[in-house]
């Protein structure tokens, strides 16, 4: 083996823990990528298909109100459906976005004064105004992912 002459430089091998450093390094990287794509595709909406169930809830249903509320009581989405005079099927379907999670779902559930269905009678009603007689519920909703939902109002 020939020494370098003068000007010239050797080329040093990196010891065996800056070899280890690196490959450590490298992983801790990949972790925290990682770490970073699963925090970010659990903290982004999903679209869940929610069925309102309306059994026997249905009969002269004027309007239906639903609102989404987080656990923590804030409200994140609204929808409102109206209906002809006894117009709305047993079911009723509705895409809303959410970010995985419980939910309370308060519903509003319109119907001509005086006709409210039997099955409804224990449930909280607003004093009719004018026409209109309503009743408020709530349902729980819990979001792991994307996919159906299934919310009965009443039995039918």
């Amino acid at each position: 083996m020939e020494s370098p002459g003068p000007g010239e430089q050797t080329e040093a091998r990196p010891s065996r823990w800056r070899v280890a450093l690196r490959r450590v390094s490298r992983l801790l990287l990949l972790v925290g990528i990682a770490a970073v794509i699963i925090y970010t595709l659990q903290h982004r909406p999903v679209t869940v298909e929610v069925v309102y169930e309306l059994g026997s809830a249905r009969r002269g249903l004027v309007a239906a109100r639903m609102v989404y509320l987080a656990a923590d009581g804030e409200e994140v989405r609204r929808v409102s459906f109206d209906y002809a005079r006894g117009a709305p099927g047993v079911a009723q379907h509705h895409s809303v976005e959410l970010l995985r999670g419980d939910y309370q779902v308060a519903l509003e559930l319109s119907y001509p004064a005086g006709q409210v269905p039997p099955a409804l009678a224990r449930a909280r009603r607003e004093p009719a105004s004018g026409s209109l007689e309503k009743v408020q519920l709530r349902r729980p909703l819990h979001v792991r992912g994307k996919g159906t939902a299934i919310i009965y109002v009443v039995g039918s």
